[in-house]
C-alpha cells in the first residue's frame, strides 16, 4: 500500500473515532441510542464548504458595534412561520403532532422569545405524503439530509417573506436520532426553498412540550442568527486557535470576537447537564459558571433547561433578522 492510501486509512479512523466519541457522551433514548439535538453547523459548513475555525465573520452583524447600535434602536420584531406537519399517506400525524399540538407548541415557543422582542405569526399546513412521513434514520450516508431538501423543496412556499418549519419522524438507527437543523440567516440558501428548518416529532409533540423540550426554540435561534454558546469550545478543532473562547468575565469586550460573537454568554463546553461543568479550558482554566440553561446549548438532563437568552444574543437576533431576513418580518 502507498503512503497516500495509508494516510487515508488513518484520517477515516481518526474521523470515526471523533464522530464516537463526539456522540458517545450524548444523551442516550429509550432504545439506548445517541440523541443528537442539532446539526446545523455541521451541514451549513459541508454544504458550503466553508472553514469556520478562523472565527470569520458572515456580516456585519458580527461586529459588536455595529450589532448594539443596529438591535438597540429596533423593537419588537414580529417573523412570519408556515408549519408543515407530513402526515402519512392516510393522515396519521408524524409522532402525534396535530395542528391542535402545534398552536400548543408555538404558545410555549412565544413564551421564550416575547420578552426578548421577538414575535410570531404563523399558519398550519398539512401533507399526506408517504414519502415524507419518515424520512431515512440518522446517518453518514445523509440520505436523512435529502430528504428533507426534497421535502423542503416541494412543500415550502414564498420562503422570501416566510420562514418555513417542517415536521416529520424519522426512522430509527442506531448511529443516533437527530432531533432538528435549521439554516443560519447568512447562509446562500436561507430565502431559498431549501432555507427554513425541519424538527423530529419526537421533540416537538405534546410529551416533548410537557417535559421543557427547547428544540424548537433552539433551531430558531439559528435561523435567527446565534450559535451554539459552546461555538467557540467543542467546534473548534483544535487549541488555542484563533477563535477559540476561554473562560473570561462577561463584560470582556473581546469576548464578542470570538466564539458565538457574544461576550455575555460564558465559555463552555458542550454540555448536556443542566448544571455546571467540571474539568478545565483548552489553557487550563476551570470552566466555573456557565450559562447551561440558554436556548442555545444543550441542557437536557436531567430534564431540558434551556429557557433563556442573553442580552448581546437579543441584540444579535435582531439585527440578523433585520439585516437578513427583512422579507420575514414586520418591525424592522
Amino acid at each position: 500500500m502507498n503512503r497516500l492510501g495509508l494516510t487515508l486509512i488513518v484520517l477515516c479512523f481518526i474521523s470515526f473515532a471523533l464522530a464516537e466519541r463526539h456522540w458517545s457522551e450524548a444523551p442516550l433514548s429509550r432504545d439506548g441510542v445517541p440523541i443528537i439535538p442539532c446539526r446545523t453547523e455541521e451541514v451549513f459548513k459541508h454544504l458550503n464548504a466553508i472553514d469556520l475555525a478562523g472565527c470569520p465573520q458572515q456580516g456585519s452583524c458580527d461586529n459588536s458595534t455595529y450589532r448594539d447600535t443596529v438591535g438597540g434602536r429596533i423593537g419588537d420584531i414580529t417573523v412570519s412561520l408556515v408549519i408543515h406537519i407530513m402526515n402519512s399517506a392516510l393522515g396519521a400525524p408524524p409522532d402525534d403532532v396535530t395542528p391542535s399540538v402545534v398552536n400548543n407548541l408555538m404558545a410555549y415557543v412565544s413564551s421564550s422569545y416575547q420578552p426578548y422582542g421577538v414575535n410570531f405569526v404563523y399558519s398550519v399546513q398539512t401533507h399526506n405524503d408517504a414519502t415524507y412521513y419518515c424520512i431515512p434514520g440518522y446517518s453518514s450516508s445523509n440520505a436523512w439530509l435529502d430528504a428533507i431538501n426534497a421535502m423542503k423543496n416541494q412543500y415550502a412556499v414564498t420562503p422570501t417573506s416566510t420562514l418555513n418549519v417542517f415536521i416529520s419522524c424519522m426512522d430509527p438507527s442506531l448511529q443516533g436520532t437527530l432531533y432538528g437543523i435549521a439554516t443560519f440567516p447568512w447562509d446562500r440558501q436561507a430565502l431559498t426553498k431549501t432555507g427554513g428548518l425541519w424538527l423530529n416529532g419526537i421533540a416537538v409533540n405534546q410529551a416533548a412540550i410537557n417535559n421543557g423540550d427547547g428544540t424548537f426554540q433552539h433551531e430558531l435561534g439559528h435561523c435567527l442568527g446565534l450559535w451554539h454558546t459552546f461555538h467557540g469550545s467543542d467546534e473548534i478543532l483544535g487549541c488555542n486557535l484563533e477563535c477559540e473562547e476561554l473562560p473570561h468575565n462577561g463584560v470582556t469586550p473581546s469576548a464578542n470576537t470570538v466564539g458565538d460573537f457574544c461576550a455575555d454568554t460564558p465559555a463552555t463546553p458542550r454540555t448536556y447537564d443542566c448544571s455546571n461543568p467540571g474539568g478545565n479550558a483548552c489553557n487550563g482554566a476551570a470552566w466555573g459558571d456557565i450559562d447551561y440553561s440558554n436556548v442555545m446549548g444543550y441542557g437536557m438532563s436531567p430534564k431540558p433547561c434551556m429557557d433563556n437568552f442573553t442580552d448581546d444574543q437579543k441584540l444579535r437576533m435582531k439585527c440578523w433578522i433585520c439585516e437578513a431576513l427583512r422579507g420575514l418580518a414586520t418591525g424592522c
